[in-house]
């Protein structure tokens, strides 16, 4: 059986309750959702899981999401497999755990996509003539600060240039549209930035741009991700292109180093292996916070140089191409840990 299977069998036989209570979960209290406390814990409100089987947890300084399987690997400290047997075991299930594979095209990937009702998006979208306001001649600083020469490349993710804010321009376009445009960035060119107070990154648009509702370049390397079977997942925009310019037209970037409950969503709907490539002044837990949320449901990489090959402050693909392909090739499988 698959974890949807298993998931089904409770809702249609209405063992939500039975399977809460048989791994320790206790004081119920029924409405909306089913709420109850954790074991060795006396507040109710601790777990909520509705009729879809949908589990949040609420733990001190976070909230944790996901299904019966996360709830069991959180209660028992447990990697998934455990989990879903433990399930099964409990259900008198078969237990010989079969993964979903399914071949989809990319329309199928985006209707599949579930969106909790905390996350439906509320960004608002522009079509491409938003862009004609910037001017396509691409500015020095993507050369000697960035590297990136390719002007395929600067084509292809519609850099600009917007001469009444000094300030490169990146278009964010809708993670599941490449016509429509949901942000855009611009990076100020002024060096003397901080000295002055000017803001290094500024939303162009005169509404909110909200990036946790979107991933950069999604919509844009839908295709390569998918054929490849593996997103790498960066911060900043220019590491997409950089990236794609070593030959992988497969990075994706959250624009901070959070991954957002709805960008998390998307990541695992796209059913590839993710890699966490993050600049190397991120601390090591917390790239292995973000993998432990994404572990359960698929597989998990992540790049730390442990070489010494970037500086303090640098994306894995900013010290050239053989560095990036010696970091990529030596990522590290997330087992859980």
């Amino acid at each position: 059986m698959n974890t949807e299977e298993v998931t089904s069998y409770i809702v249609d036989n209405n063992l939500i309750k039975e399977v809460l209570e048989k791994i320790g979960c206790h004081s119920f209290i029924e409405g909306k959702d089913l709420r109850c406390a954790l074991p060795n814990d006396n507040d109710s409100s601790k777990v909520s899981i509705n009729k879809e089987m949908y589990v949040r947890i609420f733990t001190k300084g976070e909230s944790i999401r996901g299904n019966i399987f996360n709830l069991i690997m959180y209660i028992d400290s447990c990697p998934f497999i455990d989990a879903f047997n433990k399930c099964c075991f409990i259900l008198n299930l078969d237990n010989n755990y079969k993964a979903t594979k399914k071949k989809s095209s990319n329309i199928d990937f985006y209707k599949k996509i579930k969106i909790c009702k905390d996350y439906i998006p509320t960004q608002i979208y522009y079509d491409l003539s938003i862009l004609n306001r910037y001017i396509l001649i691409p500015h020095i600083d993507l050369i000697k600060r960035d590297g990136i020469i390719s002007q395929k490349h600067l084509t292809k993710y519609h850099i600009m240039f917007d001469e009444r804010t000094d300030r490169i321009v990146f278009p964010h376009f809708k993670y599941d549209n490449s016509k429509v445009i949901a942000g855009i960035v611009g990076r100020t060119v002024n060096k003397a930035f901080e000295e002055l107070k000017i803001s290094k990154y500024l939303s162009l648009l005169d509404t909110t741009f909200k990036k946790e509702l979107n991933l950069y370049a999604m919509s844009l390397n839908i295709s390569y991700i998918k054929e490849k079977r593996i997103a790498l997942v960066f911060e900043a925009e220019k590491s997409c292109i950089k990236a794609d310019m070593f030959g992988y037209p497969i990075g994706v970037a959250v624009g901070s180093h959070e991954v957002s409950p709805f960008q998390r969503r998307l990541l695992i709907g796209l059913d590839a292996e993710i890699c966490i490539a993050f600049d190397k002044d991120v601390e090591k837990q917390h790239i292995l916070n973000i993998c432990k949320e994404l572990y359960p449901y698929r597989k998990v990489t992540y790049i730390i140089d442990t070489w010494n090959l970037l500086n303090a402050k640098d994306s894995p693909v900013d010290r050239g191409h053989r560095k990036w392909e010696f970091l990529f090739k030596n990522r590290i499988v997330y087992k859980g840990e």
